[in-house]
């Protein structure tokens, strides 16, 4: 059996080597399909299906206060209602307020911005990351007086301190303060994207513990789930807090009868590309078309190729031989096209997911921190289109061969350019599947165009052609209340108007 399994391979090859033009076109159009499958499908398993690269990303959740009747439905964190759901809801493990913050870090003769989070320590535990060098924040950190330490990441590391061995230790000068490095990050460590190059401890003082602070949502949270604890048992805890919080405080109850206060709690991975689900399965439907296009061309080329080797196939038949060998042989010849057309498109693939960021899948500085890779889901993903291309070629051309007996073999084979009505009736089927495809894709891709069209055209309410625009964050140390930070602003206004 596997001496004949091997003739049957090598005979295959042989077919092949010796129409290099029907093999390539075969190959070239499944490749074009597959890879464009599985470079898409690459980006949705790494945004949707596959866990964020953090120990802790399952049980990962985003915290979020909202006040529906005044139009707030993703207004960050409190520190009371943090410190409440700490201490009060039973279904998380463990939880973590940050906010962005920005450095001036002084190492030669110009500063240089870095952006960086200012975290309370749980931040790392919560996550479940642990520092490549020295340690991560820590409790202590987190008091006043103790708080100029600085956990790095990898590439701030590399590029500020050209990946100096003992920066654990060192002192930075961060706008005028000075910060004693505790930590490096590992390489790809990411919170909460790839901008952030430092992190320092958020010092929770006293003022920020009582009631009035409820309404300044500033910071964010996330939170980690209990194993076997879900979203759903949380947000009941949460609206039990908010019951016990109302019933003690009236002047709460009324501010969370005006405002509609609620807290929600969705999965971190949601929050962060939630978003982008609707594109990204719209995006793999419409290659799913262009696969079924280009399976259709190679169809129509192995039925246009089988008609060509009927003599080949009716002198093989007079001749004795067995149909199932026949039929296996072309099982296998569109089995090895199948693969060399899964193989070719993993390498289109590999090449095209850099382009992902161009179509706006890696727009997002979150997403654009995501590896896309080729993993072992896409890989299967491939594998498991090419098994499927293998059968279905196999099986139409195979059909064929069953659907004809010897004296019509040898009828058409004799026969210079004979054909099989069935055949022709077959491949005609296809022809027309292929275009109605084909409409469908030229419809989407039109109506897509005229959609991005008619957004470029929108007229936003004022003249952007010379418009600029720039984020500006004052250090705390120079600029620390509102008084600073507005007279600041007025002598850039005034500075800009005068350019």
């Amino acid at each position: 059996m596997w001496d004949t399994l091997i003739q049957d391979i090598r005979y295959a090859v042989r077919t092949l080597a010796a129409r290099p033009a029907f093999a390539a076109a075969a190959i070239v159009t499944l490749a074009i399909g597959i890879g464009a499958n599985a470079a898409i499908f690459s980006a949705i398993d790494a945004l949707l299906l596959r866990s964020l690269p953090y120990p802790n990303g399952d049980r990962l959740v985003a915290i979020n206060n909202a006040y529906p009747k005044t139009g707030e439905f993703d207004a960050g964190s409190t520190i009371p209602d943090y410190l409440d759901r700490r201490q009060q809801a039973p279904s998380l493990a463990n939880s973590a307020i940050y906010q962005y913050a920005s450095f001036n870090l002084t190492t030669g003769s110009a500063p240089v911005r870095l952006i960086g989070a200012q975290s309370t320590p749980t931040l790392f535990p919560t996550l479940g990351t642990q520092a490549l060098l020295g340690r991560v924040l820590a409790d202590d950190d987190a008091v006043a007086g103790r708080e100029r330490v600085a956990v790095l990441s990898f590439d701030a590391w590399q590029n500020q301190f050209a990946g100096e061995p003992g920066i654990i230790g060192r002192d930075l000068r961060l706008d005028h303060d000075v910060y004693r490095v505790v930590g490096v990050m590992p390489k790809g460590f990411f919170f909460p994207d790839r901008d952030v190059q430092l992190w320092t401890p958020y010092v929770i003082q006293p003022e920020q513990l009582n009631d009035e602070e409820r309404g300044n949502s500033d910071v964010q949270s996330i939170g980690l789930l209990k194993p076997g604890a879900t979203i759903a048992e949380l947000e009941t805890e949460f609206r039990t807090i908010t019951a016990r919080n109302a019933a003690r405080s009236s002047q709460l109850r009324t501010d969370y009868g005006l405002t509609g206060f609620v807290t929600h709690a969705v999965s971190l991975k949601t929050e962060w590309f939630g978003g982008m689900r609707q594109t990204l399965w719209l995006l793999q439907g419409m290659v799913a078309l262009l696969l079924l296009v280009s399976s259709v061309n190679v169809i129509n080329l192995v039925l246009v190729r089988f008609s060509a080797r009927r003599r080949d196939f009716a002198l093989r038949s007079a001749l004795g031989a067995d149909r199932r060998r026949l039929t296996r042989q072309i099982v296998i010849e569109s089995a090895l096209l199948a693969a060399l057309g899964g193989a070719t498109g993993l390498v289109l693939a590999a090449f095209g997911l850099p382009l992902l960021g161009h179509i706006g899948l890696a727009a997002t500085r979150r997403a654009a921190a995501i590896d896309f890779a080729m993993g072992w889901g896409p890989v299967g993903f491939v594998f498991v289109l090419s098994v499927a291309m293998g059968l279905l070629l196999g099986m139409v051309t195979a059909s064929s061969l069953r659907r004809a007996h010897n004296f019509d073999l040898l009828r058409a084979g004799g026969q210079s350019g004979g054909t099989n009505p069935a055949g022709g009736r077959l491949r005609n089927a296809l022809v027309v599947g292929q275009f109605a495809l084909t409409l469908v894709l030229l419809v989407a891709a039109g109506l897509l165009l005229k959609s991005f069209l008619r957004l470029q055209q929108t007229d936003p309410g004022f003249v952007s052609k010379y418009l600029l625009t720039a984020r500006l964050d004052l250090p705390k140390s120079d600029y620390a209340d509102a008084a600073a930070q507005t007279s600041y602003y007025q002598r850039l206004l005034v500075a800009a108007r005068a350019m």
